[in-house]
């Protein structure tokens, strides 16, 4: 088994980047967010997932699992390449946080003069575009045609649509094409250059010094064009709907369970394909990320099923997955960079299953304090298959949790750490110097923000996925640098 690199990243998403635009874009303001990592020796940006958001704006809900997310695309970009006539005002950055209705009509307008621009100077026959599509077309022709479908029926999903297309019929498929090319192609267009625009920014990351780690929601939601083309590989009835979904049963922190909503896969029909479908998604993950984090990892051993007609998880039934199996098709010399979100209920069987392929945990100090020294997110339990973390974007800021604990639980805290006062510093430290290979910190904590910096909180849709950074200009944090130096991160 080969050494684990020691590393230190930050969680910062790409929405939540402070920049000129209405949104933080692959612009400016990502290389400047990797020059502050550089310059503080960080060597891991953690983002989470980059598609293309349904309207609840979680990226764990998207229309494909490999379409990139077009509102984060830079307008300056789009300028110098000669597609917009007019640069954007880059004066001063919008205050407040991301406003996702005001985004799109804002950005769709940009993107449509872009796109007419690109059309007009016969681009889609230009070498960059067709060497694109070529490398892509195997996802992008059924992505294209099924948002521009999904545009003609103002969002509704796809079960919903006429039955030759919600069938495939070849030939309401071509009549489709024909009657929205134009929308086909402009889709086609804005996935050119978010990826044109990716690249770069990851080719600078690595030049600096810089890793970029991507999220992998395990499941798919029911309306992508993933289960549009691939519903064999879903779990759905003779009308394609489905009869169960996924979920997680009532725990600690929900006593109501949690129902997603998300179809579940046909691991049966999956092993008869070779696992082809998650063979290619993977392989598309390690072509745009150095590492990658698979959330509801423990979904690879067994799946939690709730009849889709629930309102809630507290009945349903845990059913065997053939992760082992898919897993054990990926080259050894990915399983090092891979990171499983082994949270909530783990058995026996999880925890084998992701130490066969030497893949990290997660080791979250939030959850470490409950009078049990045998927590495994206590940090005297971290070893080298660890990625460690105060919190994730699910959870509060660390200030915000910290201000939530009872007096006794900040005692506990204060006799952990050995310190008279808990300070972010003081944990950040205890984290650093374990022996966890990874340690990832959230940039809002770093910013010593409250509730006001929280990303998501699970179990509700309101005020989620919005948090903008306030700043656009880093200043240097001394102490950063100084743990990934003496700490050999």
């Amino acid at each position: 088994m080969s050494k684990k690199q020691r590393y230190s990243g930050i969680l910062m998403h790409i929405s939540s980047l402070r920049g000129a635009d209405s949104v933080g874009t692959l612009g400016l303001e990502s290389y400047h967010f990797v020059d502050f990592l550089r310059d503080h020796g960080v060597k891991v940006w953690q983002l989470l997932p980059l598609g293309r958001t349904d309207n609840s704006h979680s990226p764990y809900q998207c229309y494909s699992t490999f379409a990139g997310n077009e509102y984060y695309i830079d307008l300056g970009y789009l300028h110098a390449k000669g597609w917009l006539s007019e640069s954007p005002d880059h004066s001063e950055a919008p205050e407040g946080n991301v406003e996702w209705t005001k985004v799109k009509k804002e950005k769709s307008s940009f993107l449509w003069n872009a796109f007419y621009s690109f059309r007009y100077q016969n681009q889609f026959d230009s070498a960059d575009y067709l060497r694109f599509w070529e490398e892509n077309r195997s996802w992008l022709e059924d992505y294209s045609l099924f948002m521009a479908l999904l545009d003609r029926y103002d969002g509704a999903s796809w079960n919903l649509w006429p039955k030759d297309l919600r069938n495939r019929l070849p030939e309401a498929l071509a009549q489709a094409y024909y009657e929205s090319e134009e929308t086909v192609l402009f889709h086609r267009f804005v996935q050119f250059v978010f990826f044109s625009e990716w690249d770069l920014l990851h080719h600078y990351a690595a030049q600096q010094g810089v890793q970029l780690m991507g999220d992998l929601p395990l499941y798919v939601a029911y309306n992508s064009v993933d289960v549009w083309v691939h519903p064999e590989q879903f779990q759905l009835d003779e009308e394609l709907n489905m009869s169960l979904v996924g979920g997680v049963p009532p725990d600690d922190f929900n006593d109501q369970g949690q129902h997603w909503g998300n179809p579940l896969f046909d691991w049966e029909q999956m092993e008869e394909d070779q696992y082809k479908w998650w063979k290619d998604r993977l392989h598309f993950q390690f072509r745009l990320y150095d590492r990658l984090r698979i959330d509801h990892f423990r979904g690879l051993e067994s799946y939690y099923a709730i009849e889709a007609s629930r309102k809630d998880g507290k009945v349903g039934k845990w059913l065997p997955a053939k992760g082992k199996e898919m897993l054990s098709l990926l080259s050894k010399d990915l399983y090092p960079r891979i990171v499983a979100e082994d949270l909530g209920l783990i058995d026996e069987k999880v925890r084998d299953l992701r130490d066969a392929f030497n893949f990290d945990g997660m080791g979250v100090f939030q959850f470490a304090f409950d009078e049990n020294r045998e927590n495994v997110h206590l940090p005297m339990h971290y070893n080298a298959c660890c990625c460690a973390y105060i919190g994730t974007h699910d959870n509060p800021t660390f200030n915000e949790w910290l201000g939530s604990l009872e007096e006794q639980e900040k005692q506990d805290l204060v006799d952990y750490i050995g310190c008279e006062e808990v300070t972010y510093e003081a944990v950040v430290r205890l984290l650093m110097q374990s022996h966890a290979s990874g340690v990832v910190l959230q940039f809002q904590d770093i910013l010593g923000l409250g509730k006001e910096g929280r990303m998501n909180k699970p179990g509700t849709i309101e005020d989620n996925w919005n948090w903008r950074s306030p700043i656009t200009t880093y200043p240097v944090y001394d102490w950063l640098k100084k743990y990934n130096d003496i700490f050999n991160r």
